[in-house]
């Protein structure tokens, strides 16, 4: 006996229909209306696996949040647990990519509380569980491996900004993994990037960034055309950016550190060599900027003047100090005299740029005074032919009714 219509609504509300229960109480003044309904979908593709139970599945008990509680046994194939859902009083099916989708009616969101089973853990049904392995006689079922890359950089003290040098590119991961970084991409826009992705990137306390990757066993950077990663050692290699994140200053590490380290001048200098880098042309190219070497050692300078000796030979060193000082000094005044240069050049060009724009706009100018004359010849020859025209009438009409008067 089933009910084949109902056009009241009655047994839909009191769960006489197939799959209907309306909620509400049967009251004066109740609110009856129509339950939500909620859709779990699990995130293991079915359609390459066979159908059949999968090596450690378990009789059990399937358990989902509106109270439904459906028996498993450990030799149900796929299909058959599928069945006993829907019997149960849920709709499962297998959609369009493969993955179990099971709706309840009534209910605002559907999830598995429990599972002695292992069905929902193995489908990804369960939040957060996702077993691999295909599903056969033999196979392997265990949870997915987890592999995290760290970085080498300590980025508590970095502004969050693209570092010079970032350029348009694509990260690549070893499990498949693509990233598209811009050159004006902040830090955290690529993390944020690489979360979209489907990885999870985060920065620990200790300041190093981190990207952990599921149902992989060993996650690394294959490639990196934007530079992010060599700049905050995600790539496994010893050639690691280190220092402020800044669009004028790049850090670029010495691969044979002197003993005592450069004077720290105003935290613009490393370990090695410090380049300031300034734009000096229209666009971002390396042929646009200048760099300026601003090391000068003098931290172990010293002098002995406890002999005459030593006396004479501090002389020597203070003589040698005064050349180092004197050098720098050629250097810092070369790198005066080339911006002094590029100055005179750059303005030359804003004025260059600045006569091209008026001739632009005087030759704009004189094309519309062109136009403007045209526009009125035409205007007036219109006019002269409509006058010439309304006078040939008045002559046609006065020669026939002077031959009809005639």
């Amino acid at each position: 006996l089933s009910v084949t219509s109902d056009t009241s609504g009655f047994a839909d509300f009191y769960g006489l229909s197939a799959g209907k229960n309306y909620t509400g109480s049967v009251s004066t003044g109740s609110s009856v209306s129509k339950p939500a309904s909620s859709t779990l979908t699990g995130s293991v593709d079915t359609r390459g696996m066979t159908d059949t139970a999968f090596d450690g599945q378990a009789s059990g008990q399937l358990s989902f949040s509106n109270g439904v509680n459906v028996s498993i046994d450990a030799d149900d194939t796929r299909s058959e647990v599928i069945q006993k859902i829907n019997d149960a009083g849920l709709t499962a099916e297998i959609g369009a990519d493969g993955k179990i989708k099971i709706t309840a009616e009534g209910v605002s969101d559907l999830s598995v509380t429990s599972d002695t089973s292992g069905f929902a853990d193995f489908y990804g049904l369960s939040a957060g569980k996702n077993y691999t392995g295909s599903v056969s006689s033999g196979s392997s079922v265990s949870l997915p491996a987890t592999s995290t890359i760290t970085g080498s950089v300590n980025t508590n003290n970095f502004a969050d900004n693209y570092f010079y040098g970032q350029t348009n590119g694509q990260i690549s991961f070893s499990n498949g993994v693509n990233v598209s970084v811009s050159a004006t991409d902040t830090r955290s826009d690529v993390l944020d990037k690489i979360n979209d992705a489907g990885l999870t990137a985060t920065i620990g306390s200790d300041g190093k960034i981190q990207i952990t990757a599921e149902n992989t066993t060993n996650l690394t950077v294959t490639s990196d055309s934007s530079g992010f990663s060599n700049f905050y050692g995600l790539d496994n290699t010893e050639d690691v950016h280190n220092g402020n994140i800044s669009t004028s200053t790049e850090f670029i590490p010495d691969p044979d550190p002197p003993e005592h380290p450069p004077l720290d001048i105003d935290g613009l200098i490393t370990g090695g060599v410090s380049n300031i880098r300034l734009q000096v042309g229209t666009d971002s190219s390396e042929s646009s900027a200048l760099y300026c070497d601003t090391t000068f050692l003098f931290d172990d300078f010293s002098l002995d003047l406890s002999t005459a000796k030593k006396c004479e030979n501090a002389l020597d060193d203070i003589d040698a100090f005064m050349d180092a000082v004197k050098s720098k000094q050629t250097d810092v005044g070369v790198y005066m005299t080339r911006l002094e240069v590029i100055y005179d050049s750059n303005l030359l060009q804003q004025e260059n740029k600045y006569a091209a724009y008026s001739s632009i706009m005087d030759a704009d100018i004189a094309a519309e005074t062109q136009k403007y004359v045209e526009y009125q010849i035409r205007q007036q020859t219109a006019m002269s032919l409509l006058a010439q025209t309304q006078a040939a009438r008045t002559q046609m009409i006065m020669t026939l009714l002077s031959s009809v008067m005639g």
